[in-house]
């Protein structure tokens, strides 16, 4: 049977599972419902007449298809970013929505929708009784969107796949990745209280919040001033967009720090952590390319391989009873030493009151276009996508890190908006469907051949 036809007479299904699956409030912080969410795919998949298995208490799931020396691997995650602003929402983001061919709702995309697709594209295989000369290996996380706790014990723990491809992000195949690293700066409130004094007069910032996760960008700051003895609270709206993208969003952090300092010229603030705060974004990081730091990218290709530029973006701010929480992410492009990363980001803290910890960084990296595995992802691109298959960079950080001779490869296609961790977040049926194909064609190509493709090599 062909694949599109195949698809299309299970579109019902497969939409249904995505829209159960989806229905599922998994926020990564929620421990619980991530493991809900994960026991759920694993229901579907067992229903489907794979074999499946739960390990690390419920964090990582294993579906399996097929046997043989190699392994194929497919990694992807339930987990999901925080809806934000619920009133920028047309719809409830936790229930589906389908509207003018297109689907809504958080996961959609990132990474729920293409997960679906994936475990449809095994059952193609399955139900065709396709002969299979290696392992399918279908790799589920629960924490992907914070520190990966999940697939940090998890490649510890197991025998992992020979190569693969992450569906959580963009066609054609994304062969070099960005860094991406979470660094956090805490300002301590001294003893004497926020205002720093006791005089009911005194202008001074009382708390900043901003922000839903670490690698989102906020879509709103709510400061609380006092100007006078009188408290007032100062609402910045941004617009929301993943971290790794900001063009695409407007962070009201940088907005709100630098009407702030801009303020401070007829309303004198007094210096306390929070304002010391203020000013560390506005003379360190409004500045998103990197330049305020240090660490501004002269050239955006490395032996004419396009690889971007160093970025960089507050993206939550938290005020407590005792300091002041500045979360900085950046992004940075390959061929930047970590070394250098991390002493700008050290370099902060000089003349401040801040103490800086690395919350997580991982390195930028790199895999051969020349290697068999990904001219055969491209075939099978080419031959159901209606573009000649090619090469890009991935700007975000997906599990493609976690694991040697893995890329990021999808659903979304050339010309389409990447909506992942915004309102609104959608996914197109025809894109759903077309991305399924591509994946059952990858999957019979590679685990339906005796070819060996283990091959990889670098140019650099």
């Amino acid at each position: 049977m062909k694949k599109d036809v195949y698809f299309q007479e299970h579109l019902a299904d497969m939409q249904a599972d995505l829209a159960a699956l989806m229905s599922v409030p998994s926020i990564s912080e929620d421990i619980e419902e991530t493991k809900r969410a994960l026991a759920q795919t694993l229901a579907i998949a067992e229903r489907m007449g794979f074999d499946v298995r739960s390990v690390l208490d419920g964090t990582v799931g294993i579906v399996e298809l097929g046997e043989g020396d190699e392994t194929l691997g497919i990694l992807t995650h339930v987990d999901v970013v925080p809806p934000g602003d619920l009133a920028m929402w047309e719809s409830e983001p936790f229930v589906m929505a389908c509207r003018n061919d297109r689907m809504y709702g958080r996961g959609v995309l990132d990474d729920k929708g293409p997960l679906i697709s994936c475990l449809y594209a095994m059952k193609y295989l399955k139900d065709l009784g396709t002969p299979l000369y290696k392992k399918i290996q279908l790799i589920i996380g629960t924490q992907e969107e914070v520190e990966w706790t999940d697939m940090d014990q998890y490649v510890k723990q197991f025998s992992l796949p020979d190569y693969g491809f992450t569906p959580d992000g963009e066609f054609p195949i994304c062969n070099v990745e960005k860094g991406d690293g979470y660094f956090v700066y805490h300002f301590p409130l001294g003893a004497e209280g926020i205002g720093c004094g006791n005089d009911d007069s005194l202008n001074y910032i009382k708390s900043i919040d901003a922000g839903v996760a670490e690698n989102a960008i906020p879509d709103k700051c709510t400061v609380v001033v006092v100007r006078d003895g009188k408290e007032e609270t100062l609402v910045f709206e941004g617009k929301a967009a993943h971290s790794s993208t900001p063009d695409q969003g407007d962070n009201a952090i940088v907005k709100a720090c630098r009407a702030l300092v801009s303020d401070a010229i007829k309303t004198p603030w007094a210096g306390n952590a929070l304002f010391e705060a203020v000013e560390t974004v506005n003379g360190c990081f409004a500045d998103v390319d990197c330049g305020q730091i240090g660490l501004f990218t002269a050239s955006q290709y490395l032996n004419g391989e396009f690889i971007h530029k160093n970025i960089v973006m507050p993206t939550l701010m938290e005020t407590s009873e005792d300091e002041v929480k500045l979360t900085v992410n950046i992004r940075s492009a390959f061929g930047e030493k970590d070394e250098t990363v991390i002493a700008a980001f050290e370099g902060v803290c000089e003349g401040r009151s801040c103490k800086l910890e690395i919350k997580e960084y991982q390195a930028p990296i790199y895999i051969s276009r020349e290697s068999h595995f990904l001219r055969t992802l491209n075939e099978a691109y080419e031959k159901y996508s209606g573009f000649a298959g090619d090469f890009t960079i991935e700007y975000g950080g997906t599990y493609a890190k976690a694991i040697p001779n893995v890329v990021n490869w999808g659903p979304v296609f050339p010309g389409q908006f990447y909506s992942g961790h915004e309102a609104n977040e959608s996914l197109s049926v025809s894109d759903f469907l077309k991305a399924a194909c591509i994946y059952a064609e990858a999957l019979e190509m590679i685990a339906g051949s005796k070819a060996n493709f283990k091959t990889f090599e670098s140019d650099f």
